[in-house]
């Protein structure tokens, strides 16, 4: 099911423009992950896929991320995937404490499109060694997304925006259920 994303009323521009998600479970810790932002693309800054590598600090450009935790835990991951194919992993003990690079995390595919106004950036992923995912427990997700703008300015989509402030390590943007062997 697709989920559309909202942006939040503190970002600059990028007013006219849709992000849509979509995210399903497999086989306990297999995620697969499709975003589509759809607009006037020549409006943003979207960096061309090179190939799938490690990066980090991608939250500072366009960048498509999620928020994974257990039920049980406060503890929860940070995945990062910029359009170039760069992307990161972070393990976090609680809301924005204890960061710590993901070690022993692959991603399997990563793959972009663009056509008719549209980008699309697809994924697929294992979280076995992912931090505090137990395989046969449910899991919270946020979902969320940053887009440049060619003038610099930023605009933060998410599923929801429960501060005043562009917050998506925030415990109530954890709103997406992804039970243990059910795709979404």
């Amino acid at each position: 099911m697709d989920r559309d994303l909202k942006r939040h009323p503190q970002s600059k521009g990028a007013k006219d423009h849709q992000v849509k998600a979509k995210v399903s479970r497999h086989a306990g810790t297999q995620l697969k992950l499709n975003f589509e932002v759809s607009g006037d693309l020549e409006q943003l800054k979207i960096p061309r896929f090179q190939k799938i590598c490690p990066g980090d600090r991608l939250w500072e450009q366009t960048c498509f991320e999620v928020f994974v935790r257990s039920t049980s835990e406060t503890a929860y991951n940070e995945f990062n995937f910029s359009p170039s194919g760069e992307w990161a992993a972070y393990a976090f003990d609680d809301y924005r404490a204890g960061m710590r690079p993901l070690e022993g995390l692959d991603v399997a595919s990563l793959n972009t499109q663009t056509n008719s106004g549209r980008f699309r950036l697809a994924l697929t992923m294992d979280l076995k060694t992912a931090h505090s995912l137990p395989a046969n427990e449910t899991w919270w997700m946020s979902i969320s997304t940053v887009l440049e703008q060619k003038d610099g300015g930023k605009s933060y989509w998410a599923l929801t925006h429960p501060s005043d402030t562009p917050d998506f390590h925030h415990s109530d943007c954890f709103v997406l259920e992804l039970r243990a062997e059910e795709p979404s």
